[in-house]
């Protein structure tokens, strides 16, 4: 019977340290994020608060951490240009060179996983083309050197912002032009 439960307790220890929860910690200026046995270092560089226009959906990095990547268009940045040109990103003229200057590429990593349902339901948005409108609160975050079950990583740069999401609203299921 006692090595059951020994069997037991190992593999309950084994799930817990490789649940796919993400858990974030902070002290002083580091911010530590985990899920499974990936665990990032990182810094706060600029608090954000701001929506974006959904114009693009990916996969996140292969890291696990990040819940979603989008290519965004501040709204602001989308009303000027919806403004001077109507539906700006059907074809390929002025209003969609300019906003194609404007658009962010980001991954979202959200700090409470309540907000994962409202990623899912916005990815479904875009999925039937209807330009949902998002608003992340939080901070554009670096990501010092990490690791990955003691394996040194090096993450996928070609994203320009990752963002730690303490909010995350669905401000417009479907942005008109």
């Amino acid at each position: 019977m006692d090595k059951y439960f020994y069997l037991c307790l190992a593999l309950l220890c084994h799930l817990a340290c490789t649940s796919p929860e993400t858990k974030i910690s902070e002290y002083q200026h580091c911010i530590t994020i985990a899920s499974g046995g990936c665990v990032l270092a990182a810094h706060a560089v600029a608090e954000i608060d701001q929506a974006y226009l959904i114009v693009g959906w990916g996969d996140p990095s292969g890291d696990d951490i990040a819940d979603a990547a989008i290519t965004g268009l501040p709204l602001e940045r989308a009303c000027a240009l919806r403004k001077r040109y109507g539906d700006f990103l059907q074809g390929k003229g002025s209003g969609a060179r300019e906003a194609r200057l404007s658009m962010m590429d980001i991954q979202i990593i959200a700090a409470d996983s309540s907000y994962k349902g409202t990623l899912k339901k916005a990815r479904k948005l875009y999925s039937e083309h209807k330009n949902p409108v998002i608003r992340l609160s939080g901070r554009e975050i670096r990501i010092n050197p990490s690791s990955y079950r003691d394996t040194s990583l090096r993450l996928d740069d070609s994203y320009t912002a990752i963002v730690l999401a303490d909010g995350i609203e669905l401000e417009q299921e479907h942005y008109s032009f």
